[in-house]
C-alpha cells in the first residue's frame, strides 16, 4: 500500500550570513512561486538587500519589490534583452 503525501510549495526569505529564515509562505503545489514571493515582500524594509533568482522574472514583480524600499539584485535569464540605462566607468 502506498502512502498519501501532501504536496506544498514553500518560498522563503532568509538572511545570507546566518541563513536564518526571516519569513516563509506556504501554499498548495498549484500555487506558483512568484505568487507566494509577492507575500514575502511585506517583510522587506528599507536598507535590506534582496537577492532574487532568475525564475522570478517579471516587471510587475520587480515593481512590487522596489516599492518596499529594499535594494534589489535580480538575476535574469541569459537570453533576456534588457535596455542599458547607464554605462558604468568599468564598462559594465
Amino acid at each position: 500500500m502506498r502512502g498519501v503525501f501532501c504536496e506544498a510549495r514553500v518560498v522563503a526569505l532568509s538572511e545570507c550570513g546566518t541563513h536564518a529564515i526571516i519569513g516563509a509562505e506556504i501554499g498548495p503545489c498549484t500555487t506558483g512561486e512568484t505568487t507566494l514571493a509577492r507575500e514575502l515582500f511585506k517583510r522587506l524594509t528599507e536598507g535590506m538587500l534582496l537577492l532574487v533568482d532568475r525564475g522570478f522574472c517579471g516587471y510587475d514583480l520587480w515593481q512590487a519589490a522596489t516599492a518596499t524600499g529594499a535594494e534589489l539584485c535580480w538575476r535574469t535569464k541569459s537570453n533576456a534583452v534588457l535596455a542599458v540605462t547607464q554605462a558604468l566607468p568599468d564598462g559594465s
